[in-house]
């Protein structure tokens, strides 16, 4: 599947339904919300960065947690639901922007990643973590969250893919893995002073 056929697949999937991995109401997606919030640094951050947000079904949780948080996604159909699911939160704001493009010069305490970096070529991740190095203050923390059963539409191996990126990140790091299950597993990414 090249570029073009994975973007308009997911403009699809996102025009079709509101919530197609049912991360709002599926037990288990909000158990995955509710660890990756207690991994924020101290329950509660200065500015969050979620990298593909996909249809927002962890943005609003993640921008109350957050004192600015941003949320960035390639797809406008997935950039008009997070904006909907986002409104009336103060300091809460959505881009449409394709990774790994340059993100704008902003730096976060905590960034969010989740069920994202598997529909990356390794190339892409690999600018993805390089971009992370003028991104990330300093202490701050990586989010990761990622299936680690393989599925048809990934165009990385995923597992180890957590451990992949973080050994491509240009910084000194402390990793540990808050929570595994047979299905996904979550990471906590934390830049040495």
């Amino acid at each position: 599947m090249n570029i073009d056929q994975r973007e308009n697949a997911f403009e699809r999937k996102f025009t079709a339904s509101s919530d197609p991995w049912g991360t709002l109401t599926n037990r288990d997606e909000q158990r995955k919300l509710h660890i990756i919030l207690r991994s924020l640094p101290n329950g509660q951050s200065g500015a969050v960065l979620e990298i593909g947000c996909g249809a927002g079904g962890h943005s609003a949780a993640l921008a109350k947690a957050s004192r600015k948080f941003h949320a960035v996604d390639f797809s406008q159909a997935a950039v008009k639901l997070t904006q909907q699911r986002l409104a009336g939160i103060r300091g809460a704001t959505v881009f449409q922007h394709a990774v790994p493009s340059r993100f704008p010069p902003e730096r976060y305490t905590a960034i969010v990643i989740s069920e994202f970096l598997y529909y990356l070529t390794a190339i892409e991740m690999r600018s993805l973590a390089l971009q992370l190095n003028h991104l990330l203050s300093p202490r701050g923390v990586i989010i990761l969250c990622h299936h680690h059963t393989q599925f048809s539409d990934a165009r990385q191996y995923q597992r180890k893919l957590h451990w992949n990126f973080t050994m491509q990140l240009p910084f000194a790091v402390r990793s540990s893995r808050i929570a595994r299950t047979h299905k996904w597993e979550i990471t906590r990414v934390t830049r040495r002073a």
